[in-house]
């Protein structure tokens, strides 16, 4: 019986951690910070809490397709780590929400900062991160016990933890405001599903295909944040989509529109603590691009003299994505019985807007991004070998200067891997699958969004030519 990953085991015991379908995640670099900037990813797609495997798949059908299948043999052969389940790899994940493991959980953060912070590095803990180091990769909140506290809300009153229920109490006394979104989003919506069933029942789903698909990106868009985010989720989904669709979709991975950059220097402003000119020596007049939730600016510190990417939240986008959130609940509450009953399809959709809900709301704290981001470097850096580490780039946060909805990171000038010529990528693409091959069956700890946005080749600095993961 292989054995688990080091350091993914409780300090109390010997066996792998148990998998909970309620309270078990796995962690994943978050993704989706804009392609031309050196933030790290966005965000978690989230963590898989009923259904390691079913997340697993994604990142496991890339890598199949990408890879040959002797290398991929030879990877398994010499590599522990890995855990075969009914034919699938199986992730271990570090249930840290049960009492009798979160002080294993706690241990892992805490050498993984001592990890990060003792070369003096720009990602050393300030006073924030060393109270905060409890909290986990998860965006699960935690007091000083140690105990999880289901119950945190923002300013507003809103859930900082995901809970149906607890999302659904806070709309259901606000029927004015959720009203208006079933409002819009029946608004915008209702054409495209017309015109789409229109297409099907007269054969022409394939001659439409290009314009519909035009049609849906542009309404995605409209709808915000968390229906953009959906669309990233499905651009990376050759299995489920044809290929014009998802060449429409892909516009959603940096072609998002950006908010005023007034809203954006408040949110700086008032999270950081102090006037914009106090922090930096220069911040770009405008944002160098946006994600679907949030958009990145170029600054230099002003006490360092160092080139950072500045990651701004959107305005409202808690109160938006639980929103959201609730509606896509309730869609699926109301059409999985219908799906199930007149069609074969037996998929899990409301375990599958579960899963989408929770990642989702991991992403609206940008402190586990900063955390997930050293992570990976530390583990990566176990795992790979020089060799390889020396031709890879993870743009290191600044972690005394990232709060929930703030991140600053080290500065990457790079170009996508989609826009080069096939001889520039081809060192990179092998590369690129070491890593990721790495990710999936050794460490269990892997990239939740390996779309082109989030893959660079850097083309500046003493990093040139290299892979950068964002």
């Amino acid at each position: 019986t292989l054995q688990p990953p080091a350091g993914l085991v409780s300090a109390s015991s010997s066996r792998p951690p148990v998998l909970h379908p309620r309270r078990t995640a796995a962690v994943v670099i978050p993704p989706g910070a804009p392609s031309s900037v050196g933030a790290a990813s966005s965000s978690s797609r989230g963590f898989s809490s009923s259904r390691p495997q079913r997340s697993a798949s994604v990142a496991a059908a890339a890598v199949l397709a990408a890879g040959t299948a002797s290398r991929l043999r030879g990877l398994r052969q010499r590599r522990a780590g890995c855990r075969g389940v009914d034919g699938r790899v199986q992730r271990y994940a570090v249930n840290v929400f049960e009492r009798s493991t979160l002080e294993a959980g706690a241990k892992l953060i805490e050498e993984a900062v001592k990890a990060s912070s003792n070369g003096g590095s720009p990602t050393e803990f300030s006073s924030f991160s060393q109270e905060k180091n409890r909290q986990s990769y998860v965006s699960k909140q935690v007091d000083e016990a140690r105990v999880e506290d289901p119950n945190a809300v923002d300013e507003d009153g809103l859930p900082l933890v995901y809970s149906v229920d607890r999302i659904a109490s806070y709309w259901d006394e606000k029927p004015g405001e959720l009203g208006e979104r079933w409002s819009r989003f029946l608004r915008i919506s209702t054409p495209f599903v017309s015109r789409f069933f229109y297409s099907v029942l007269n054969n022409r789903l394939a001659e439409d295909e290009e314009s519909l698909a035009r049609q849906g990106v542009d309404n995605l868009q409209d709808l915000g944040p968390t229906f953009i985010k959906l669309g990233q989720v499905l651009s990376i989904r050759p299995d489920i989509l044809p290929e014009k669709t998802m060449k429409e979709l892909s516009r959603l991975q940096d072609g998002i529109n950006t908010f005023s950059n007034e809203e954006a220097r408040m949110v700086i402003e008032k999270d950081l603590g102090a006037p914009i000119d106090e922090l930096f020596s220069s911040f770009s007049a405008e944002p160098i691009a946006a994600a679907s939730l949030a958009q990145v600016y170029r600054a230099t510190l002003r006490a360092t003299g160092e080139e950072v990417a500045v990651k701004v939240q959107r305005p409202g986008a808690l109160g938006t994505v639980s929103k959201d959130l609730y509606v896509l609940r309730r869609l699926a509450d109301v059409t999985q019985p219908l799906i199930r009953r007149f069609t074969a399809d037996a998929t899990d959709y409301i375990a599958l807007t579960e899963t989408f809900a929770e990642g989702l709301y991991t992403e609206l704290d940008f402190r586990n991004e900063a955390l997930n981001a050293i992570r990976m470097q530390e583990m990566l850096t176990e795992s790979c070998s020089a060799e390889t580490m020396a031709s890879i780039v993870i743009p290191a946060p600044l972690l005394s200067l990232t709060t929930r909805r703030v991140m600053l990171s080290r500065w990457i000038n790079g170009v996508k891997l989609s826009t080069l010529p096939q001889h520039e990528i081809r060192d990179l693409i092998t590369l690129g699958q070491e890593v990721f091959l790495t990710q999936l069956l050794d460490i269990g700890f892997f990239h939740g969004d390996p779309h082109p946005g989030n893959l660079l080749k850097v083309t500046e600095g003493p990093d040139a030519g290299k892979l950068c993961l964002l």
